[in-house]
């Protein structure tokens, strides 16, 4: 696969305030397509982290 990207890093390259350092530039719509997966996955990975926390009954 490629190169691991942080959505923060594909947010700067939209907006045009870093250049890309892939070799062919994406297209906005491949950019906006990352990091809605890249949230995606870190929102998912996030409730599955909590519904596996102990439920504790406070009484």
């Amino acid at each position: 696969m490629g190169e691991r990207v942080c959505a923060g890093d594909l947010v700067r390259v939209y907006k045009g305030e870093r250049p890309s350092r892939v070799r062919t530039a994406p297209c906005r719509g491949q950019i906006k397509l990352r990091i809605a997966h890249i949230v995606m996955h870190s929102v998912a990975s996030a409730l599955l982290t909590t519904l596996q926390l102990p439920v504790l009954d406070h009484k």
